[in-house]
């Protein structure tokens, strides 16, 4: 088999993966789509090759572009009028996230994959640094993949079971904040230009540097740097994510194989408990943001959620909840965990 007709495989598998998944309006379906397809199919066969690791290089960027497209001074300026709940996201973040790879590795001889196990970044963030590192990215992504399954199972649904229990007495909304209007979306050539310009060549540099996950972070700052100095919004095109999120898919499906099945199978009693331990976790946060903000419960419970960030403003759009601090709040644990994770990982690494 040439490399032409194992590429051709791959690609009609990854697209009908999401077609298939997004018809059935499953969760993350651009990215699980491809996974389970092009996973089934190496179970089955093993013989599809993986894609070259520039191609994860060029993923990595994407993903950093994005993620800065949404940093801009109006998130900074409510980041700085909700410091204290922000910064008791960042020490929950980090320490349970130690503990549960402590945790996760008691039943792993695999260090780094247990912590890219327990990382609340998302699958789509989480899975493509997995792919850059020798971890087992399937088992990663199997973790991630129930843990979001949990979270959209459960969080709405009791979401909107506390909504109905929640009287006007009781202060339904978070208190109001001075936000900052950002200008509208840049949409001239000029700043476009200049915008991905500067994130394409931070990605870049940061990548033949091999700084960890160099495309990400330096893609990722390099947008926000410039969002902030126009002063400027910048919508991604969702064509351009989509895409991104179909090779990520494929990549991780491929790294999947009979062994790694069994193995998964084998594990599937614990990941499904430790995804609960966590999503307990994010109850237990919301608490003690509304016990020291008094906000109303519903944005707790969605500003705390790892269910990324996306996912959480659509229910919370949807609950009539403060989406504003909903953003910046989960805005800021993907942050951290961008920046972090991958220094961690060298660490680990050694």
């Amino acid at each position: 088999m040439n490399w032409f007709e194992p590429m051709m495989i791959t690609i009609f598998l990854a697209f009908l993966g999401q077609w298939v998944l997004s018809k059935l309006s499953f969760p993350a379906a651009v990215m699980m789509g491809p996974v389970f397809f092009i996973g089934g199919f190496q179970i089955w066969s093993g013989s599809l090759p993986q894609l070259p690791v520039q191609f994860v290089d060029v993923f990595q960027i994407i993903l950093g572009l994005s993620a800065g497209a949404k940093i801009n001074k109006n998130k900074l300026a409510v980041l700085n009028k909700i410091a204290i709940p922000a910064l008791l996201v960042v020490i929950w973040t980090v320490v349970f996230t130690l503990l549960m790879t402590i945790a996760i590795n008691y039943y792993s001889s695999d260090l780094i994959t247990a912590f890219f196990s327990a990382a609340p970044g998302g699958i789509n963030v989480i899975a493509t640094m997995a792919l850059a590192y020798h971890s087992e990215v399937a088992v990663v992504s199997t973790y991630q993949f129930v843990r979001l399954l949990v979270i959209l199972s459960v969080v709405p649904l009791l979401a909107q079971y506390i909504k109905q229990k929640i009287t006007h007495s009781e202060g339904a909304n978070a208190p109001e904040l001075e936000i900052i209007a950002a200008e509208p979306a840049a949409n001239n050539k000029s700043d476009l230009l200049k915008k991905y310009g500067v994130g394409v060549l931070g990605g870049l540099l940061l990548t033949i540097l091999h700084f960890p996950a160099g495309g990400i972070i330096g893609s990722m700052f390099g947008m926000a740097a410039m969002n902030i100095f126009l002063g400027k919004e910048t919508v991604f095109p969702p064509k351009v994510m989509q895409a991104a999120l179909i090779g990520i898919g494929a990549s991780v499906g491929l790294e999947f194989s009979p062994l790694m099945a069994q193995k998964i199978q084998q594990m599937f009693g614990q990941i499904l408990a430790f995804s609960l331990i966590i999503v307990i976790s994010n109850f237990i946060l919301a608490y003690f943001i509304h016990r020291i903000t008094r906000w109303d419960i519903i944005t707790c419970l969605l500003s705390s959620t790892s269910g990324g960030l996306n996912q959480m403003l659509i229910v919370g759009d949807e609950l009539q909840a403060n989406t504003v601090v909903i953003s910046v709040l989960q805005l800021v644990r993907l942050l951290l965990i961008v920046t972090c994770v991958p220094l961690v990982s060298v660490f680990i690494t050694g």
